[in-house]
């Protein structure tokens, strides 16, 4: 007769036999996929190019990012990755695992059909850059991608297009180092965190040579950007008149580490005149971020 004991003794040994097998990697831990990841499939198969833009809404819902008169859409469905954690007795127990979230991003030509369109999805913690028609959606962060890039255009396209009477253009430039919260006289006129809470001291791609174009009025004006992870401002004050163009950049460089990173030291680089803008070849204009448009004369740029 087996003692009550030594069957005991089994079962805890068989147990802990199964928990080491399973951290050895002989029972491997199970990753069930959400729904979302079919996501691009089912999209592929439900629209193409030469769709209307009716019949994707009638498809893909409310898009989360569109504008009258815009030429563009995003499309986004959300999800989580369940992880299957070590078997309990009597079903093995679901926990959180990765969000995953779908976009679509689509572009349409005059007549509202679709000449492209792309679809990805984005798991946790990535960066991530869907691009269409010219187009591009993307995140340079933690956070979930929330920014909507205008095709590139050349440098000198920008001073064609014409100022309001009255108005001189401020071009918020961010080329080697983004501006995390822009004031302007006080005021916020652009808040671009997460799209690069950190300066890069070097040109990367696809950051460098993306802006901001805002039209105020011509006087002296005091601009102040924030790059609040790394816990630096900057300050500077122009001067601009009717039909000019202000170019501002931030150049900056670490010179204190600390414990929450570099402190940063450097200037907003101011250029002004009628006819300037500051030297770089090709520009994309932030039409889109973090739920809110940057003005249609953006749109127009690059449609």
């Amino acid at each position: 007769m087996v003692s009550l004991s030594r069957t005991r003794s089994t079962i805890f040994g068989l147990a802990f036999s199964v928990f080491v097998a399973t951290l050895a990697g002989c029972i491997p831990i199970k990753t069930v996929k959400s729904d979302v990841r079919d996501f691009p499939r089912e999209v592929r198969s439900s629209v193409k190019r030469g769709d209307t833009r009716q019949k994707v809404h009638s498809v893909l819902g409310t898009p989360i990012v569109s504008a009258p008169g815009s030429s563009v859409e995003v499309y986004r469905r959300s999800g989580r990755d369940v992880e299957i954690g070590f078997p309990v007795i009597p079903l093995p127990v679901p926990t959180p695992g990765e969000k995953v979230i779908g976009f679509v991003l689509v572009a349409y030509d005059r007549n509202h059909v679709i000449t492209d369109l792309a679809v990805d999805t984005w798991t946790e913690y990535k960066n991530f850059r869907l691009t269409a028609g010219g187009y591009s959606f993307v995140n340079y962060h933690s956070s979930e991608p929330g920014t909507l890039l205008g095709p590139y255009i050349p440098a000198e396209q920008l001073v064609k297009v014409p100022i309001p009477v009255g108005k001189c253009r401020l071009v918020l430039l961010m080329g080697r180092c983004v501006m995390d919260r822009v004031l302007l006289d006080g005021d916020e006129i652009a808040d671009l965190s997460p799209l690069g809470s950190f300066c890069s001291i070097t040109v990367t791609e696809p950051r460098a040579g993306t802006f901001v174009p805002k039209d105020i009025s011509p006087g002296k004006h005091r601009l102040d950007v924030k790059q609040q992870e790394r816990h630096s401002e900057f300050s500077t004050v122009f001067d601009c008149s009717g039909g000019w163009i202000v170019s501002a950049e931030l150049f900056v460089k670490p010179v204190e580490h600390t414990w929450w990173g570099h402190r940063l030291e450097g200037e907003i680089s101011i250029v002004t005149g009628p006819q300037r803008i500051m030297d770089l070849e090709d520009l994309r204009p932030i039409l889109w971020h973090d739920g809110r448009w940057f003005g249609p004369a953006q749109r127009r740029m690059s449609e």
